[in-house]
């Protein structure tokens, strides 16, 4: 099952990858009108694990320590809408295929 999920994921990852291959030229436009605001010189794909992996099976919050930490929020903010960072670093070794750069 683990196996088929994985793969399910990966497919998933591909259809981002070749959306953002098949609308290159739109993003070139993006980035072009966006160069007189804020310059972009990367664009970065991330694949997020959902809750059934980081809690479960294969509990990668147990595996990884660290792999998600607190946001920047006031103390008095209501617990249950807290933010959350995701280290782009251990996700890296989760799969190298979770984080990728495309660089201009």
């Amino acid at each position: 099952m683990f196996e088929q999920h994985r793969k399910r994921q990966f497919e998933i990852y591909n259809k981002a990858r070749l959306f953002f291959i098949e609308n290159y030229e739109k993003l070139i436009q993006v980035e072009k009108f966006c160069m007189e605001m804020q310059p972009l010189d990367r664009i970065t794909l991330v694949s997020i694990p959902n809750g059934i992996l980081l809690a479960e099976n294969p509990n990668y919050l147990k595996i990884f320590p660290g792999l998600l930490f607190p946001g920047k929020d006031d103390k008095e903010k209501d617990p249950r809408k807290v933010r959350t960072r995701i280290s782009f670093e251990k996700l890296r070794h989760i799969a190298e295929w979770r984080y990728k750069d495309f660089a201009f």
